[in-house]
């Protein structure tokens, strides 16, 4: 005898659900591997890109302290530079002195000035 099997909606929906949700976990377990896969490519270049960020800093370093030498380099050029203004300044103060004491000078005092001044 043939027995005639029979599925009512409820066992049919039920049915339908599982295999539904049987084909989302295979399709799912899949994509995770591919997933996993391109985490690791992507991790490669990041470890890649973070050893070439270490050698960037390293060398960022290096040029901070060769511009900071350079930076206090400059400061002692300038109070050298500010030095000999001041030595220049205080040159044509003197012989502007004597300059115009020279106008007032007799001519024993004149060869005198002109003596000490080209020793």
């Amino acid at each position: 005898m043939k027995k005639v099997i029979t599925l009512d909606k409820t066992k049919l929906i039920l049915l339908g659900i599982i295999g539904i949700l049987i084909v989302g976990l295979a399709f799912s377990l899949y994509d995770r591997g591919n997933a996993l896969y391109t985490i690791d490519k992507y991790q490669k270049q990041i470890d890649s890109l973070d050893s070439e960020l270490v050698i960037l800093q390293q060398e960022q370093t290096q040029f901070e302290a060769e511009i900071q030498k350079y930076k206090d380099s400059l400061i002692v050029y300038d109070h050298k530079i500010d030095s000999i203004n001041l030595n220049i300044e205080n040159i044509r103060n003197y012989y502007g002195e004597k300059i115009s004491n020279i106008r007032n000078s007799s001519p024993t005092e004149l060869y005198n000035f002109l003596t000490d001044r080209y020793k």
